[in-house]
């Protein structure tokens, strides 16, 4: 069965970032784990200007083209982390 790609990243929320860039390149993206169900971040795909989608734990998005990049913006939130699943095609990330 042939692997398929799966990258994390986890997101210490302690420092506000204001639409930090972060060049990840997938068709899924998953918030999978936090601190607790009040930790969030706001993320646009490809482009600053592009309409910011809220995570929280467990929100997720696939979409139909490749994003390459994700600008993420968030208050600083102390003691708090995020981490996030980037996801290749054929990531099956099912919430049950």
């Amino acid at each position: 069965m042939p692997m398929v790609p799966v990258d994390t990243l986890l997101l210490n929320l302690g420092t506000a970032r204001d639409q930090e860039q972060y060049a990840v390149a997938g068709y899924l993206l998953l918030a999978q784990d936090a601190t607790d169900a009040n930790c969030y971040v706001d993320i646009a795909l490809n482009e600053p200007q592009s309409p910011k989608i809220r995570f929280y734990k467990l929100t997720q998005i696939r979409t139909a083209d490749r994003f390459t990049k994700l600008f993420i913006t968030h208050p600083a939130q102390s003691g708090k982390t995020l981490t996030l699943l980037i996801g290749g095609p054929g990531v099956d990330a099912r919430i049950s």
